[in-house]
Order: structure tokens, then C-alpha cells, then sequence
């Protein structure tokens, strides 16, 4: 049966947002598995630390590859299919790593890992898209990518607490147990998230449906794929190599610093809350940006420059992440502002590849950086990208504007 997913009550939507959110939990968490488990995984598979940084960079170039194919899924057969596919695909390839003793096999399924994370974008956004009222999109995305934080935030230390009471192996079968646990979730709510519907219009509109790239690469698009990159340079870049540069640069104890990053967590976790508020209170998403990018570079560069430790990093941290975090609703609302009717899924998927590509690229560029004796500059070339964010959202701020000028227009 194909046509519009009809809007939620408040009760539902709410039901909605916290099935989705589960979903999303599952993708950060397997997102950030594994490097808490290098240290064992170097022993036991006998590789050195370039090779399990590959593993990393190769979950996201299968996620980001797959992205766009995934958002044209989404708009022919709907959303929750593609979802509920995509993390059964994850908690079973986790689930097999767990099983494995061969650095190759691992790597195979880390691809599968990456396949499954790509629907996550384009399915939930094309779910809330639908189903939430317009005035509660923000909070709804922002509750969204909280969820996602949490499991972030949540990973390092259960997968590092199982690993070090019943080995590495165990942490990965007990993350794939979760994960299929959360698969069935969402499979029980399958009406809920809409299955059996196309968020897609009609297929008898032969205009709507050549919906393709010449639609999808235009400047508002273009500019927000270059802010979801950045905005994914400054975060994976930071949160990957943090712990090791301040202990490098700063003699920073690792306690200290791994308890700064999960605060940085924490803070994110809350500006995406707030942020989401103030976007639907009608702050634009060029202040919103500005400020919070402004506060996170300048919380960097303090931390970088003074060095503080134990509480006083926390907080510094906890403020650094806050500003971050309250970037991402209004991140994705500019994006929908500026998205075609019918092409959610595509318009998504095409901008969460720069979120890929900006964890791919930053991850080699700062392990370089490590290895070549400059941990001082993780926090400087962090700030930079934070500052040239401010920049291109700015831009698109204005592309959004012209965008809807324009339709006016045609509209009179």
C-alpha cells in the first residue's frame, strides 16, 4: 500500500521518537566498539595499531559508500524495512567478530557493520520528516542525535568493563545480543514506524519521480553536505585522538583525560537537547551555529593551551561539548528546509556521506599528526575546523534564504 505516513499524536510521537532512539543508540555504540578493544585486539591478532585504524576507516567508507543507495530504498520501499534490515545487519555482524580470531575476517565484517549503518539517516529522518508535527521536528531530531551520543558515551566503558572481566570476545557477542534485542524492538513496533507505507509521492507524478542528482547537488544541498563534514571532522577527529593528545602533549593522566571526554559526551548530549529547543523557538540556525561552534573552538583551544586536569578539565570539556552538540537540530532542520518534496531519504543520505567522508579523512590525518610528534596540533586544527563550520553555515543560511525566495516566487 503506497502513500503519506500520517503525523503522530503527541503521545505517539513520543512512543515513535523513543523506538527510533533505541535504534540510533545501537549505530553510535557500534560506531566506537571496537577502539576501545585495541589494546586487546593487537595481542590477539598479532597487528599493530595502523591496522586496527584501518578497521575504523573501513566501517565508514562502507556506511558513507552505501548512504545515497540506501536513501533511494528508503523512498521506494520505505523507511522502517530499511531500518529494521539495517540493524539486524549490525548486531549479526558484531555478533560473528565475537566468534573470530582472524584480523581479515574481522575486517569483512566490519564492512557489513558499515553496510548497516547507512540506512540510519535516511530511514529515521524520513520516519520523523513524516510523522512529526513541523513544530516538534527540532526536538525530535535533536532527541534523535542524543540518542545516538548516549551510545557513543556508553560503549568505551561497557565494552572496556566487559573486555577487561571476560575477555574482548565476550564484549562484542553481548553487543550483538543487544543489538538483535533491539532489532525485535523495533520489528514489534513496525506499524508505529510506519511499515507498509512509502514516505515516497505517488509514483503516477512522472516529474516527482525523475527526482535525481541534478535535483540533489544544488548550492543549499552542497553547502549542507560541507557543514555535515566538518561538523563530523571536528567530533571524530576530537573524540579519537583527545586521550592521546593530552597525555602526550600535557603528561595528562589517562584517567583524567578519559574522564574529560566522556563529560564532553555528556555536554553534547545536553546542547543537542537545548539546541533542538531553541530551534524550534525560532532561533535560526546561523546564530545557533555560530554560537555554539564559537563556544566549542574556544573551549578547545583553552583546554589545548592551559592543560588543566581532573575537574577542571571535566567542566572545561562538559562546555566544549555542549556547544558542539547544540549545532546538530538545527544541522538537520537547514536540511530539510532546503530538501525536495518525495527525496528526504536521498537528500539525507547524499549530506550524511560528508559526515563519512569527515570520519574517514580526520581519523588517518590526526593518527599522521600522532605519529609525527604533534598532539598539540589536535587541538588547533579541531578549533580551525569548528571556525570554518561557522563559515560554511553561513553560507547555507544565505543558499536557504535565496532557496525560498525562489520558491515564493514561482508560487505567485
Amino acid at each position: 500500500m503506497t502513500g503519506q505516513l500520517e503525523t503522530l499524536s503527541p503521545r505517539k510521537g513520543v512512543q515513535l521518537i523513543s523506538v527510533i532512539g533505541i535504534g540510533h543508540f545501537f549505530s553510535h555504540f557500534y560506531g566506537i566498539a571496537l577502539p576501545p578493544l585495541f589494546p586487546f585486539l593487537q595481542t590477539a591478532l598479532n597487528v599493530g595499531f595502523a591496522d586496527l585504524g584501518v578497521l575504523v576507516a573501513a566501517f565508514y567508507l562502507a556506511s558513507g559508500s552505501l548512504q545515497v543507495p540506501m536513501g533511494i530504498l528508503v523512498d521506494r520501499f520505505g523507511p522502517a524495512k530499511v531500518l529494521i534490515l539495517g540493524i539486524t545487519i549490525q548486531a549479526i555482524a558484531i555478533l560473528f567478530m565475537g566468534m573470530a580470531s582472524s584480523y581479515w575476517i574481522i575486517f569483512i565484517l566490519v564492512l557489513l557493520l558499515g553496510a548497516g549503518n547507512s540506512v540510519y539517516h535516511p530511514a529515521d529522518y524520513a520516519i520523523l520528516a513524516a510523522r512529526v508535527p513541523a513544530q516538534r521536528l527540532g526536538l525530535a531530531f535533536s532527541i534523535h542525535t542524543f540518542s545516538g551520543h548516549l551510545g557513543w558515551a556508553a560503549a568505551p566503558v561497557a565494552m572496556g568493563f566487559i573486555a577487561l572481566n571476560y575477555g574482548w570476545q565476550m564484549a562484542l557477542i553481548v553487543a550483538g545480543i543487544g543489538g538483535l534485542i533491539a532489532a525485535t524492538l523495533l520489528l514489534s513496533n513496525r506499524r508505529l514506524l510506519g511499515m507498509g507505507a512509502l514516505t515516497a509521492l505517488p509514483t503516477q507524478s512522472s516529474k516527482k519521480s525523475s527526482f535525481g542528482l541534478a535535483q540533489i547537488l544544488t548550492r543549499p544541498i552542497l553547502a549542507c553536505f560541507v557543514f555535515f563534514m566538518l561538523f563530523s571532522m571536528a567530533l571524530t577527529g576530537f573524540q579519537s585522538f583527545f586521550v592521546s593528545a593530552a597525555h602526550a602533549w600535557h603528561n595528562t593522566p589517562i584517567g583524567d583525560a578519559n574522564l574529560g571526554l566522556t563529560c564532553f559526551f555528556i555536554g553534547s548530549a545536553t546542547g543537542l537537547l537545548l539546541g533542538g529547543v531553541a530551534a524550534d523557538r525560532g532561533i535560526t540556525p546561523v546564530i545557533i551555529a555560530t554560537f555554539g561552534f564559537g563556544a566549542s573552538a574556544l573551549g578547545i583551544l583553552l583546554v589545548g593551551y592551559f592543560g588543566p586536569a581532573g575537574l577542571l578539565l571535566a567542566g572545561s570539556l562538559a562546555v566544549t561539548g555542549f556547544g558542539h552538540g547544540a549545532v546538530a537540530p538545527s544541522r538537520d532542520l537547514l536540511v530539510r528546509s532546503v530538501t525536495p518534496p518525495g527525496a528526504t531519504g536521498k537528500v539525507f543520505g547524499f549530506v550524511s556521506v560528508g559526515l563519512d567522508i569527515g570520519s574517514i579523512s580526520t581519523p588517518l590525518l590526526y593518527g599522521w599528526i600522532m605519529d609525527h610528534g604533534g598532539p598539540q596540533w589536535i587541538y588547533w586544527l579541531s578549533a580551525a575546523i569548528m571556525i570554518s563550520g561557522i563559515a560554511t553555515v553561513v553560507f547555507a543560511g544565505r543558499m536557504r534564504q535565496r532557496h525560498q525566495g525562489m520558491k515564493e516566487q514561482a508560487a505567485t
